[in-house]
């Protein structure tokens, strides 16, 4: 009776390392045997030859339970095993060198702020387990800056179709806040404000001219008013007047 109760404890037979497993063994071999090795790869490797390992053990359990069920013919739970097996099957598992580039990647698309570089490494970080918050908390406030920069660019463009001094005073400090290259609406502005001073001085030198009657004054202040968009209808008027007389 003990010999068969020996027996009946040795059937579980030991988990056989799979595939993966003797796969991570040879190249933890080949480093090792390399006379300068990469203790950080070979840290690596450790690392995913135990979760590899868990991996199969867990594979191994469930293949035992089910072979169980099938002698039982209990195939209700058979069939739940079986379809829980397959799911743990076509697992791949996540190595610990794709885990350090998946970090890597995702600390340099935090600090250089990057939308796009965020898009791609968040979800990428997230495949491989790494904690992704802080850096999905930040593609959020780059996303609004973002936008802002977007309203701000276009703001700046109205205001520099319309030529508007206001427009520019206001629309050029909101785009340098969000980073908006704002060399051009400067220059432009300084042009408006230049036109407009202009325009200023030839109108009070037409309005002189006008209040003399002086010809010789109309017949200069005229075309110069002309020249910075002042309306000149009346001091032509007069000045054919003047003329006439």
């Amino acid at each position: 009776g003990g010999g068969g109760g020996e027996g009946g404890a040795a059937v579980e037979s030991p988990v056989l390392p799979s595939e993966a497993a003797e796969a991570i063994k040879s190249e933890m071999a080949a480093e090792k045997a390399k006379s300068d090795p990469d203790f950080k790869r070979l840290k690596q490797l450790k690392a995913d030859l135990d979760a590899q390992c868990k991996h199969d053990a867990k594979i191994a359990q469930l293949e035992a339970r089910l072979k169980t069920a099938m002698e039982k013919t209990d195939f209700d739970v058979a069939d739940e095993l079986n379809d829980e097996l397959e799911a743990l099957k076509a697992v791949v598992l996540v190595t610990a060198a794709e885990v350090a580039a998946a970090e890597a990647k995702l600390k340099a698309a935090m600090e250089k702020r990057s939308l796009q570089l965020l898009q791609e490494a968040i979800p990428q970080a997230e495949n491989c387990g790494v904690d992704t918050a802080a850096a999905t908390a930040l593609l959020r406030q780059c996303e609004q800056e973002a936008a802002a920069a977007a309203a701000a660019a276009a703001g700046l463009k109205a205001a520099m179709d319309k030529r508007s001094i206001q427009l520019l005073q206001k629309a050029i400090p909101q785009a340098e806040n969000c980073g908006v290259d704002t060399a051009a609406a400067t220059a432009l502005l300084r042009q408006c404000e230049q036109g407009e001073a202009a325009a200023k001085s030839a109108a009070a030198g037409l309005k002189a001219a006008m209040d003399t009657r002086s010809i010789q004054l109309l017949q200069k202040a005229i075309p110069q008013a002309e020249n910075c968009g002042v309306d000149t209808a009346a001091a032509k008027e007069l000045l054919r007047r003047c003329e006439q007389a």
